[in-house]
């Protein structure tokens, strides 16, 4: 919401108003169990709050929330960080017949197979993707209870009678990482929109549209820029 009282017209998370030219101060407020992350219109990249700007002409500006998240494994994330595949990195193999890229929509983080993983969230189980065992092992799908965010957790083993339509509250544990022998790992995605099957599971999409897979990100963002309690 804008300083200006004039910008107090908002519906579905959008807020218009009308201001005379010249500078304008904008407060972001996030929702409880949210936090500001950045603003974004195309060229400004920035984390300023309040965040002034010049009303030379009309302007369309995002400011980007993120949830405040659970950290799912035992320990940080900058402390599990891996030294490849990370938010935006490219891989090699594509998606498509054409061989386009495709692009990382999560960060994987070093773990092994005794590690328990936890819901980052309270929610919706979703999805229980069941992968190519030996290769990706399975993926869990975290749907929070206001229907905004889904989180992705890859390369595990559901834990116990867990299901489709389960509640889950943030905390609760949910897998356990898989054992992928020397490529143990674990992989945390965030998307920020409700659950779509066949995307809210991706660990990884082309740079362009192709064969009807959305192209990177698709409302994925940097598991990096949320907060972890």
């Amino acid at each position: 919401m804008a300083s200006d009282p004039n910008c107090l017209t908002c519906s579905n998370g959008t807020c218009t108003g009308s201001f005379t030219l010249g500078s304008v101060s904008l407060t972001p407020t996030a929702s409880s169990g949210y936090t500001f992350a950045f603003w974004n219109d195309g060229t400004i990249n920035s984390t300023d709050n309040p965040l002034t700007i010049n009303m030379s002409g009309d302007k369309e500006l995002t400011a980007q929330f993120l949830p405040v998240l659970k950290f799912p494994l035992s320990g940080t994330l900058a402390a599990r960080k891996l030294s490849h595949f990370y938010f935006n990195d490219t891989w090699t193999p594509g998606q498509c017949p054409s061989g386009t890229y495709e692009k990382h929509v999560g960060v994987d983080l070093q773990a092994t197979t005794t590690d328990e993983v936890h819901a980052a969230h309270t929610g919706i189980v979703r999805e229980i993707f069941t992968g190519q065992h030996s290769e990706w092992a399975d993926a869990i799908v975290i749907e929070d209870d206001n229907n905004q965010f889904t989180t992705v957790y890859w390369h595990v083993i559901k834990y116990g009678n867990l299901g489709v339509g389960d509640h889950v509250t943030k905390d609760q544990q949910i897998a356990t990482v898989a054992d992928l022998g020397d490529n143990t790992h674990f992989h945390l995605g965030i998307r920020m929109a409700p659950f779509l099957s066949g995307t809210s599971d991706k660990g990884a999409l082309p740079v362009n549209n192709c064969d009807s897979k959305p192209a990177y990100p698709e409302h994925f963002v940097n598991p990096e820029l949320v907060t972890y309690e």
